[in-house]
């Protein structure tokens, strides 16, 4: 009996302890951070027009005061501000999150982490966008002009894109005549740019941006594809001018199947080589200048150059290794020719020779080989 007695006491005790804590912890209460969202999509923003900002609006839908802690970004582009003070039950606060798209063109996906005494003490938010660039152009420079028509360039360089994947870059028009609104027609006869929009309409002294969006397709050849877009501008007048604005693209492949970066360091391939060849100063009947470059495989995986090429016509690429075993190296022979450069009456030139790889650390390389000749 003594023993049943003692075992009864213990089980109320128990039950007063466990009455108690509840009662406690109602007492207590807890603090929820709420938001009304928490995503936002800035969609394209210009990278020439500085951050950009977002608020997240929240509300402590707790019974205390929400309280919190710190707010941190994965990455120094992001910075949020937040609230010090405490958030009483059913008032409501704002985290505000900015943007430097500066030197960073392309999609991004920044998370914003928020520490709290909520009941969830760590809650994420999102913020996404692509940052649209110039295509090379200075900030507020128009360097060329159709007609009437200033443009803020004549040739626009997309971001290296990845198969499956879109690029943007923007033409800056002006109307700078003084006798009416001009009409802009600007078609592209590639499938793969879309311009929007396609016909614009400025009043004199307007000025104008327009968005060209590359689309790259599952496809589309890996390499440097360089396309025109044609300009047709038509004055009050009826009078018509043309124009041509090239656009210059890379196209690399999709390195999306890389799970993380572990399995890059244990698969991927590593291109290693000397980017820059000073053939100094020549006389201008010197023969041809042989350059050999050494690409070396450093990877773990087969190093693939997808494709070369130069654009200028006093370098010439002659043979190059497709596939470099790991651990090997191959032989990229270039000429360059000092003939050229008198025929054109350049005194030197310094061109990029351009290597598109499967190495997903650099899939685009630059070589660089200089040349000055004696006229």
């Amino acid at each position: 009996m003594l023993m049943i007695n003692k075992h009864i006491r213990s089980c109320l005790l128990v039950a007063l302890l466990l009455i108690g804590s509840s009662l406690f912890a109602q007492q207590r209460g807890k603090a929820e951070l709420s938001f009304q969202d928490t995503i936002h999509h800035f969609g394209n923003i210009a990278e020439e027009k500085g951050s950009v900002y977002c608020e997240f609006l929240f509300t402590n839908t707790g019974t205390i005061p929400l309280v919190l802690t710190r707010v941190n970004s994965d990455c120094g582009c992001t910075s949020p501000s937040w609230p010090e003070e405490a958030i009483e039950p059913g008032a409501e606060g704002r985290i505000v999150v900015s943007y430097d798209p500066a030197g960073r063109p392309g999609a991004f996906v920044k998370r914003v982490y928020v520490y709290s005494n909520a009941t969830k003490t760590k809650q994420d938010l999102l913020i996404k966008g692509y940052v649209t660039t110039l295509g090379g152009g200075e900030k507020g420079q128009f360097s060329a002009e159709v007609g009437p028509v200033k443009l803020s360039r004549t040739e626009l360089l997309f971001p290296t894109t990845s198969r499956n994947r879109t690029s943007s870059v923007r033409l800056m028009l002006l109307n700078t005549s003084n006798g009416g609104k001009v009409k802009v027609s600007v078609q592209s006869k590639n499938s793969l740019i879309e311009v929007n929009p396609e016909v614009i309409e400025l009043s004199p002294g307007e000025p104008a941006e327009l968005e060209l969006s590359l689309k790259v397709l599952s496809d589309t050849e890996i390499g440097m594809h360089n396309e025109p877009v044609e300009l047709i501008i038509l004055d009050n007048e009826g009078k018509e001018f043309r124009g041509r604005v090239l656009t210059r693209s890379t196209v690399v492949e999709d390195f999306s199947f890389y799970q993380n970066r572990e399995e890059m360091i244990r698969t991927a391939p590593r291109m290693d080589l000397n980017t820059y060849f000073d053939l100094g100063t020549l006389p201008a009947e010197s023969p041809e200048q042989q350059v050999e470059v050494e690409i070396r495989n450093t990877g773990k995986g087969l190093l693939k150059l997808r494709n070369l090429n130069c654009d200028n016509p006093a370098v010439q690429i002659l043979d190059y290794p497709e596939e470099i075993t790991q651990g090997t190296s191959g032989i990229l022979k270039i000429r360059v020719l000092p003939s050229t450069l008198k025929e054109k009456g350049w005194a030197s030139i310094a061109p990029n020779i351009n290597i598109v790889c499967n190495d997903p650390y650099a899939p685009l390389r630059r070589v660089k080989v200089k040349l000055s000749i004696k006229h």
